[in-house]
């Protein structure tokens, strides 16, 4: 039949194909099939929204650039392809274009808690913890917010901050754990 056929399939269903292949990690047959589909309709944001993932779970981050800038230049409110390209710049160590696209993510669906801590993580690493405490809380609650920011904040040598949000996890939940974290 036609839709198993990538070139003879309609725009939409390479779409489902590939992101099927996705999710059963067959990332070589979702990026033949993507990539017919984004070129049969180069305005299908979903192709290349999907396509940036294939491409960065192949090791191929330029690509995954690429295609996910070009999602997001079709669909700029799209929450999801706003949390993935910010989400990228992110593991590609740029910061401030992370946080930019995961502010918009957060404002355009505040109640995804993975775009909250996508965010929280990226304000950690620049040292924002104030910022990243609030991002956290919005994913995780305040405990775990705390602890998520102590976690980064030692692991990136601000001892004083990694302090301060310890003790605020430790006046919420008394643990023998704290304590000792505390101690050393």
């Amino acid at each position: 039949p036609a839709q198993n056929v990538p070139a003879l399939a309609t725009a939409q269903q390479n779409v489902e194909r590939g992101r099927a292949s996705l999710n059963s990690g067959n990332v070589n047959d979702a990026i033949a099939a993507l990539s017919t589909a984004a070129t049969t309709d180069p305005k299908l944001h979903e192709a290349h929204s999907l396509l940036g993932v294939a491409y960065e779970a192949k090791g191929m981050r330029d690509r995954a650039f690429k295609s996910l800038e070009t999602a997001v230049k079709l669909d700029e409110k799209n929450a999801e392809y706003l949390n993935n390209l910010g989400y990228l710049y992110f593991k590609n160590g740029e910061n401030d274009k992370a946080a930019k696209y995961l502010k918009r993510a957060t404002k355009a669906k505040p109640e995804v808690q993975r775009y909250w801590n996508n965010l929280g993580l990226v304000q950690a690493q620049r040292a924002k913890f104030d910022e990243a405490y609030e991002c956290f809380v919005r994913a995780v609650g305040e405990y775990e917010g705390h602890m998520n920011v102590a976690n980064r904040a030692q692991s990136m040598a601000y001892d004083k901050a990694a302090i301060k949000h310890l003790e605020a996890a430790r006046a919420l939940r008394p643990t023998a754990e704290i304590l000792l974290r505390l101690v050393v």
